[in-house]
């Protein structure tokens, strides 16, 4: 783990309150649940970030399967977690969940507030389409398909992922050629798990979510499935794995 090796030795050098939460979401992007228990263990006993601690107590509930008790504590501890962070799980445990009302609260509430909306109404248009209200999904679609075409000619450096969100959205207006030739560029273009932009596991999920739309429910079950053995601290492959099975797949 060169990544824990070079933290510790910065944190050495120079200092780091930050260190803990570095350390935490290494060990959970390689899936080291143990490691991660341990090292938030530790964190506890610095008594500095407990705002931070908290978040982080909940992320690995979620990664580790243990859904129902993240719920229960989210009830109970908001005032441990700070706005962003209580939004953010707010926003996960629903999507495994699979619960529609409380997510499109969210995601209406993010898009009021933004000029780029792409993100949130491609969202919006897959969560009504989990929910099988196809008309609303595509309204949104449209929605995100006609501010995408205006925003990409400028988006060189995040060209991967606007590609990305328009391939599902053409998925969903029911565009596949169109919308499988899409994602094909995705995968020539420049992707790295390192950036803030567009990376191989966002490419996974908008395949597998693709299959999903198309009705490939056991392909994309396959899909879901592999990108949450990749990607373990990604919960987006885990929320289509579960969908999947309440389909009885």
């Amino acid at each position: 783990m060169d990544a824990i090796h070079t933290i510790d030795e910065l944190t050495e050098k120079y200092g780091n309150d930050d260190v803990y939460q570095e350390k935490f979401e290494i060990y959970c992007q390689f899936g080291l649940w143990d490691d991660a228990a341990e090292l938030l263990a530790q964190w506890k006993k610095s008594g500095s970030k407990k705002a931070r601690q908290a978040a982080a107590e909940l992320d690995l509930k979620l990664y580790t399967g243990k859904i129902d008790e993240a719920h229960a504590e989210m009830m109970t501890s908001s005032k441990k977690l700070n706005a962003n962070d209580y939004e953010r799980l707010d926003l996960l445990i629903n999507e495994l969940y699979g619960k529609e009302e409380p997510q499109m609260t969210i995601w209406l509430k993010r898009a009021a507030s933004r000029q780029d909306k792409t993100h949130e109404l491609m969202n919006m248009a897959q969560v009504q389409w989990w929910n099988e209200h196809y008309d609303k999904a595509r309204e949104y679609a449209q929605q995100a398909l006609i501010q995408i075409d205006k925003l990409l000619p400028d988006k060189k450096k995040t060209e991967a992922l606007y590609r990305g969100r328009r391939a599902l959205c053409l998925a969903i207006l029911g565009r596949f050629e169109e919308a499988v030739k899409e994602l094909e560029i995705v995968r020539k273009l420049p992707l790295c798990e390192h950036c803030n932009y567009c990376s191989c596991k966002d490419a996974d999920i908008f395949e597998a979510n693709m299959e999903e739309i198309r009705g490939n429910w056991k392909n994309a079950l396959s899909l879901h499935t592999q990108g949450a053995k990749q990607w373990p601290d990604d919960l987006d492959f885990v929320s289509g794995a579960r969908r999947m099975k309440r389909k009885e797949l």
